[in-house]
């Protein structure tokens, strides 16, 4: 039996290679000479190839030798005549030490720019980032005259953006919490990495709307499952039964799950965040303070440093 099998394994090993290195004949060569001119390029990229290596569709391998002049000038996906998608050929191993030369169609590098372009666009979509915060950057946060809190939380952020750690984002208003929160959003979505941006008055209604068409289920599993969370205004809705139930639920599996979330809020220290949570400020607070830094950022308010700088005042 073991003959048998040896020879049925033969016969097979003989047919795949039958095909590959087909007969002289059975080459497929034309009048045209396309099989010629194929063999040809064939040789040129690979000397000492022989035809019986040169496999599949002749045409492709006129394709590829067309293609060499895309690399250096690339008109763009929309008028590639190989819709982005450019053939080149290569030499590949096959059982019994043969080779055998084919035509793999890859994407090129415009084509792969612009997926990249697109996939951030869908990720900045999903992101939910208000349009006044898609131009928020590191870069465009600027420290230079502002209180040393200032300088401070933006090191902070981007350390977290580094590390994965959680941040809680605390001070009044205008001091810079939610330009950085939006800073490390958009700094993921460059990445490619999911990131979701809520403000938490206007989720909770939200999550009212959804609950009544009954998709509430669905619109909390997004929010407590996003890879990285910005929870923005935390302690600005006003504290219900309901509304602490749901923040706990969103802060304590993202606890359990090691999920990177980020809080802003007005609050000036923990104890006032749990006064402004209502029955469950305490469970949240001490959760939140488990899983990242507290930074705490004392200035003025930017918006209004910014109008004085513009009457003669101190650039902010």
């Amino acid at each position: 039996m073991g003959g048998g099998a040896q020879a049925v394994g033969e016969l097979k090993l003989d047919g795949i290679l039958g095909t590959l290195f087909p007969s002289r004949g059975d080459t497929g060569m034309g009048r045209d000479g396309t099989t010629e001119r194929a063999i040809a390029y064939v040789r040129r990229v690979f000397p000492g190839a022989d035809p019986r290596q040169v496999t599949g569709n002749m045409a492709d391998y006129l394709d590829a030798e067309r293609a060499e002049g895309c690399r250096l000038e690339c008109r763009g996906p929309d008028v590639c005549p190989f819709g982005g998608f450019r053939p080149e050929v290569f030499m590949e191993p096959l059982p019994g030490g043969r080779q055998a030369v084919v035509v793999r169609r890859l994407k090129c590098r415009a084509r792969i720019e612009r997926e990249k372009q697109a996939a951030v666009e869908r990720l900045l979509a999903a992101s939910r980032l208000p349009e006044r915060l898609k131009a928020c950057s590191f870069g465009s946060f600027r420290t230079a005259g502002l209180e040393g809190d200032v300088a401070k939380a933006k090191r902070m952020a981007m350390a977290a953006l580094e590390d994965g750690n959680s941040l809680i984002l605390a001070g009044p208003r205008g001091v810079g919490k939610t330009h950085l929160a939006a800073s490390m959003v958009n700094a993921r979505l460059e990445s490619r990495r999911q990131a979701l941006f809520v403000t938490v008055p206007d989720l909770l209604d939200e999550f009212r709307t959804a609950t009544a068409n009954g998709r509430g289920t669905e619109l909390m599993s997004a929010v407590k499952e996003s890879d990285f969370l910005v929870l923005d205004d935390l302690g600005a809705e006003r504290p219900t039964e309901w509304v602490g139930e749901r923040l706990y639920m969103i802060v304590n599996h993202r606890y359990l799950h090691r999920l990177q979330t980020v809080i802003t809020t007005n609050a000036g220290s923990a104890v006032h965040l749990v006064e402004l949570l209502g029955d469950q400020g305490e469970r949240i607070v001490s959760r939140l303070g488990e899983m990242g830094a507290w930074c705490s950022i004392r200035a003025k308010d930017y918006r209004f440093l910014r109008k004085d700088s513009k009457a003669g005042g101190r650039d902010g």
